[in-house]
């Protein structure tokens, strides 16, 4: 991860400007610059070096009357500059955006590059600034209302290395770009892409598993360019042991490391994890943190995710943990995760009352609309806090504009199994417990099912929170229903006073009745299917394949 910055006015001073976005550092620990490209405007670069650690990497890029600051990952450079014969003076693959920029304009430059990315673009008089279709990578924009009576814009990986300067700050939307003009600072949106998914035309279940197998195991291989060492993260759910499992094919066994977080209490994916480990042959570490510890980190994850949205809290929480271990512990600079499947399959366990397969499709695509605000945050923020990359392969641009484009009626639940097709697809590739094993959300899936995660903190909060702060809470957008949801709102007010639109709802299901207000769910027992045989945390003699080597609880074990 990296973060960049854009100012365009000038009653801001560079030292004010600096100190604020030195907030963002963490993103990117190898090198900082703040450059003035013109009498009115800055560009900020806080650098975490993947590709091309050398000199010659940093950025503002320039070329010609252009300067670029980027935070992304494009998987096509060498294809595009071979394409369009650019002469690329570094080995960095942000370098060739702006040669693309500079030939073709910006709606094509971004229809063009296949990664994941923001930036920004000066061409000596306006502004370009451009999100991924997912929004993997952050971006937020910012007014302020300047004496002359125009508004100065901020432009920042994250709200907090602007949030002082503004008078008002959003979230900038995947899928669009942007273009200001210096002098009038005007600034005009579009959207370069939709979440327009066209049906997959198929012969036959069959060819489409093969193609599906194909476009992810394609999505994996691209992704693995790096100059640094690079790990994943093991859940136990069916989607980062995959991901691992793609990932472990470019490693000889007993080379690749793996990472799971869990309770010292009891974690009901940690038997999981340390099957997919032994499958793969993987260094696994086991991170295991006491209830005391996990609860001491709740107020720092709301103001590294910027958030207080209550699944995306609970979440993080235990990847903010696993991320402080990797970064501590190894040298490992890129994660790869098993994120946004679960928005493209409609996987979610209330999904299996979606009233029609229209509905189904409808929610998928909102969720994938939205994710940048809630799963997508959680590991930008939790991986690039600590100074690590984090990889999305099931956010892959051909993957999901393929995958969505399958008919509803495949990507639905079988026999009470989500993500069949996914799992029938890669049968083979994981043992066959893991493969099919019921979902459980990260969240609850790190605790035991005798005492949630969520339950942990529900009894944690009840004594922070009295009653009556509750019937005295004055927040009108995103109002705080439960002492949980207050506890987190307070601290970002703290932190973030006044931002709680960036939050534009609290995540929670949908089609599970109108007196729902926790999200998790293990909680919604009309429609959550709980593991039949759940695995104890140390019984590993249920597993059918054999476990690695016990590993002890501890802070953490490599």
């Amino acid at each position: 991860m990296c973060g960049i910055l854009a100012y365009i006015g000038n009653e801001v001073q560079e030292d004010a400007l600096a100190a604020q976005f030195n907030l963002v550092q963490p993103r990117g620990p190898d090198c900082s610059v703040l450059a003035k490209v013109s009498q009115k405007s800055w560009l900020g670069f806080h650098r975490l070096a993947i590709m091309d650690p050398s000199p010659a990497g940093n950025q503002p890029f320039y070329l010609g009357q252009s300067s670029l600051v980027c935070n992304g990952e494009i998987y096509n450079h060498k294809a595009l500059a071979e394409k369009y014969d650019f002469k690329l003076k570094t080995g960095s693959d942000c370098e060739v955006i702006i040669h693309m920029f500079n030939a073709f304009g910006i709606e094509r430059t971004c229809q063009e590059l296949d990664g994941v990315f923001s930036f920004v673009i000066f061409d000596g008089a306006e502004f370009y600034v451009a999100r991924d279709p997912i929004g993997i990578r952050p971006l937020f924009m910012g007014t302020r209302l300047a004496e002359d009576g125009s508004k100065d814009v901020f432009i920042c990986s994250e709200m907090k290395g602007i949030h002082k300067h503004c008078d008002e700050i959003l979230p900038f939307k995947p899928g669009h770009y942007a273009q200001i003009d210096e002098r009038s600072r005007l600034v005009v949106e579009s959207e370069y892409y939709k979440y327009d998914y066209p049906t997959v035309e198929y012969q036959d279940e069959a060819a489409v598993m093969a193609k599906l197998r194909h476009k992810l195991i394609k999505a994996v291989d691209k992704r693995m360019m790096s100059d640094r060492p690079i790990g994943c993260l093991v859940s136990g759910g069916v989607d980062s042991s995959l991901i691992a499992a793609l990932v472990a094919r470019h490693y000889p066994k007993g080379t690749m490391h793996t990472f799971n977080v869990g309770l010292d209490t009891g974690a009901s994916d940690r038997a999981y994890a340390r099957m997919v480990a032994d499958h793969i042959g993987s260094i696994h570490h086991e991170v295991t943190i006491t209830k005391a510890e996990a609860l001491a980190l709740l107020k720092e994850t709301v103001r590294v995710c910027e958030s207080f949205d209550t699944t995306t809290i609970r979440a993080s929480t235990m990847q903010l943990a696993i991320a402080k271990y990797i970064e501590k512990e190894t040298d490992i600079k890129v994660i790869f995760n098993g994120d946004v499947i679960d928005e493209a399959s409609g996987s979610y366990v209330y999904f299996k009352n979606a009233p029609s397969n229209d509905a189904y499709q409808a929610e998928s695509i909102r969720l994938m609309k939205e994710i940048h605000l809630y799963d997508v945050l959680r590991a930008d923020r939790t991986i690039s806090g600590c100074g690590l990359e984090a990889r999305v392969p099931f956010a892959d641009k051909a993957f999901v504009q393929f995958y969505m484009g399958i008919p509803p009626e495949m990507r639905k639940p079988r026999n009470g199994v989500e993500k069949y097709l996914l799992r029938k697809a890669f049968e083979g590739y994981l043992p066959e417990a893991v493969l099919w094993r019921p979902k459980e959300a990260f969240s609850d899936g790190c605790s035991d099912q005798s005492e949630s995660w969520s339950t942990i903190i529900a009894d944690f909060v009840g004594s922070a929170v009295h009653d009556q702060d509750l019937v005295n809470c004055r927040f009108e957008h995103c109002k705080p229903r439960t002492k949980e949801e207050f506890y987190y709102r307070r601290y970002f007010e703290q932190h973030y006073g006044g931002r709680a639109k960036i939050i534009p709802a609290f995540w929670m299901p949908k089609w599970c009745g109108d007196n729902v207000i926790d999200p998790s769910a293990r909680v919604l027992t009309d429609v959550y299917r709980p593991s039949e045989t759940p695995l104890e945390d140390d019984n590993t003699e249920q597993l059918e394949t054999k476990p690695p080597k016990a590993i002890q609880p501890m802070k953490g074990t490599g």
